[in-house]
């Protein structure tokens, strides 16, 4: 599965002209699937895109008038790239870095298919928290 995955964000990468990388992560914030950029990189891109996606959630929640705040993407406009941060699957969230020149549209698309093609292999499971008396804290 990981390798079918990282495949999936490979081509992401590719399809589009002016990508430059994507990375998968968990609603928390640690990535689990990364393409066209170090696992470093992917770490603080996904720390950072967690962020964006739950200050997205709260805007939505508080403004947006019900408890599902219906967060489908956060753009980010800056003066040399675009981030687009999407929410993906069950606990999963999907963050791709592409240049200026990038058409927008094409890469919204080809997220949302990402997304829409593999929703059960792209989920992150729930964290449980451990059995009281177990010894884990």
């Amino acid at each position: 599965m990981m390798d079918d995955l990282n495949f999936l964000l490979d081509d992401l990468v590719r399809t589009v002209p002016y990508t430059k990388c994507a990375v998968l992560l968990s609603v928390d914030g640690i990535k689990t699937h990364w393409s066209g950029t170090s696992a470093d990189d992917a770490d603080i891109l996904a720390a950072m895109s967690s962020g964006m996606i739950s200050l997205a959630h709260q805007v939505g929640a508080k403004f947006g008038g019900h408890q599902d705040s219906g967060v489908r993407q956060v753009i980010t406009e800056l003066s040399g790239l675009y981030l687009f941060v999407t929410a993906a699957a069950g606990g999963t969230v999907l963050a791709v870095l592409a240049g200026r020149e990038v058409n927008t549209g094409a890469i919204s698309f080809e997220m949302t298919k990402l997304c829409k093609r593999v929703p059960t292999r792209i989920a992150t499971p729930t964290r449980q928290r451990p059995a009281s008396g177990s010894g884990i804290r």
